[in-house]
């Protein structure tokens, strides 16, 4: 249902704009006002998720295809106003990122799904749960009934658009577009309704206004699931979608209109990577891409919105699950895809920026491993293609090391700690990185210690004996670190320590 540029004349793109930002902005000032900060990374994940699971069109009648809109989900999931936030996210980046969607027609889309969409949907959800059972059953009729309902709606105010701007009379767009996407409509109710199923009987305080002291640390860790199941329905079955032309592509040819639409070119125009020939890794490489920019998106304008000391709480999880995803996407970007490397720089920019982090700090900490980097980058020289595999294996280990700095540079090693603890890691394996993270303390310290003892004393050594003056003072540093743990161990068991 993404209109392109070339359906809707002046007034109908600038008056559709014109509500799309007013609705925008309350939705904005809303979500500034009411969120809690436990629901920030959910918003993240309803970007990400909506975004991949746009991409996997199902098959209807008459050769015509539908995709997910996804506004009654992200509604019953986040509440209206975070539910457009994220949808706007959604929109927006395919719109500029992907070409899916006109820039004149930006406005309009945005009314259609990210506004009109969830609004009418939670106006149905809401009725109907008042004059229905509140269990398990009726709550899932209601959200699926709310689901077709905001299909069928936004299908009918794009179809009005389009007779506002004379592209085709108001009887043939009203029955083909409604006709259609009430069609459409049952697939969106069915997803919809799988998917808030699967999430009652998993986390079903998802779905409700209580606050549970003790479960409220996992929505982080959901955050994280989340986004690996939206990468991995990329991968697997994303290439594999139906192609054939979804609703809006569907009436445009048989009612004559759709020669009228412009292409608008955009970094992965049509979800394609240049430099990637072959259409499954070039969709899957844009998908991943598409995901973690749409879960940034969402994630940074809440995190602006949200006060400091209240986005920052808690914020390890979310950053670690967009670390990984972000590392793992780059890493599997074919060798010659120059664009995307270029769009994962400026991802990483775009967080940077975001997260004002200082430049300078962060260019200082990548240029300390960068020499690991380019060691190990130069053996592909001696093997053939060695100088495109060196390049490419440079620039994708500095993007996954650029990733790993923002993210130590953003997250106390406490907050790595819980973050690790929530995701069900052995607390074995905790404890040991913490204890080791405590030690490179203690071993820092004796060093100045030994440092400052052998100045006092005026020592020197000539360069004949300087390797063995080293070996002393190496052995005395562990001998005196070694003592030292044991005095803290000691020290953590009067305290009631165990492991």
């Amino acid at each position: 249902m993404h209109i392109p540029d070339g359906f809707l004349d002046a007034k109908t793109a600038v008056a559709t704009g014109v509500i799309a930002v007013t609705g925008l902005g309350m939705a904005l000032r809303a979500v500034r006002r009411t969120v809690e900060p436990r629901r920030i990374p959910l918003i993240g994940l309803a970007a990400a998720f909506i975004f991949a699971a746009q991409m996997l069109n199902f098959p209807i009648l008459f050769g015509t295809s539908g995709h997910l809109i996804g506004a009654v989900l992200a509604t019953v999931l986040l509440g209206p106003s975070a539910a457009i936030l994220a949808l706007s996210a959604v929109l927006i980046l395919q719109c500029f990122m992907f070409a899916d969607g006109g820039v004149t027609a930006l406005g309009a889309n945005l009314f259609n799904m990210a506004l009109l969409a969830p609004t009418v949907g939670y106006g149905v959800y809401a009725l109907l749960i008042r004059v229905t059972q509140r269990d398990l059953r009726g709550r899932l009729f209601a959200i699926a009934f709310a689901a077709w309902c905001s299909t069928v709606v936004a299908s009918i105010a794009c179809a009005a658009e389009l007779t506002l701007s004379n592209t085709v009379a108001w009887n043939l767009a009203f029955s083909a577009m409604a006709g259609l996407h009430m069609l459409i409509g049952v697939g969106e109710a069915v997803i919809t309704t799988l998917v808030v199923a699967a999430v009652a009987r998993t986390r079903p305080d998802l779905l409700t206004d209580r606050v549970d002291a003790e479960t409220s640390p996992r929505y982080r860790e959901f955050a994280l699931y989340g986004l690996l199941v939206s990468a991995g329905m990329v991968v697997l079955i994303a290439p594999w979608a139906c192609s054939w032309p979804d609703g809006l592509e569907r009436v445009a040819a048989s009612l004559g209109f759709e020669s009228r639409a412009i292409s608008t070119p955009a970094p992965l125009s049509d979800y394609a990577v240049p430099g990637i020939r072959s259409a499954v890794p070039a969709t899957v490489a844009a998908g991943l891409i598409g995901t973690v920019l749409a879960f940034l998106l969402a994630y940074a304008v809440v995190r602006l919105l949200t006060p400091p000391s209240a986005a920052r709480k808690g914020a390890g999880g979310s950053r670690l699950a967009a670390t990984m995803l972000f590392a793992g996407t780059v890493a599997f970007l074919p060798r010659t895809a120059w664009t995307a490397y270029e769009a994962a720089a400026a991802i990483l920019l775009l967080a940077l920026l975001l997260s004002r982090v200082p430049l300078g700090r962060f260019a200082l900490r990548l240029l300390y491993l960068e020499p690991f980097v380019v060691g190990v980058s130069l053996l592909a020289l001696f093997q053939a293609g060695g100088p495109s595999i060196f390049f490419a294996l440079l620039a994708k280990s500095t993007l996954c090391l650029g990733a790993m700095v923002w993210f130590s540079t953003l997250t106390p090693f406490s907050d790595v700690l819980d973050t690790l603890k929530g995701l069900r890691v052995p607390p074995l394996l905790v404890t040991t990185l913490a204890l080791m993270y405590r030690y490179l303390f203690l071993l820092s310290e004796e060093v100045r210690r030994l440092r400052r003892a052998r100045s006092s004393r005026t020592f020197s050594a000539t360069r004949s004996h300087a390797w063995a003056s080293l070996a002393t003072v190496a052995a005395h540093l562990f001998i005196r670190t070694s003592e030292r743990a044991e005095r803290l161990y000691l020290a953590m068991c009067a305290r009631g320590w165990t492991t």
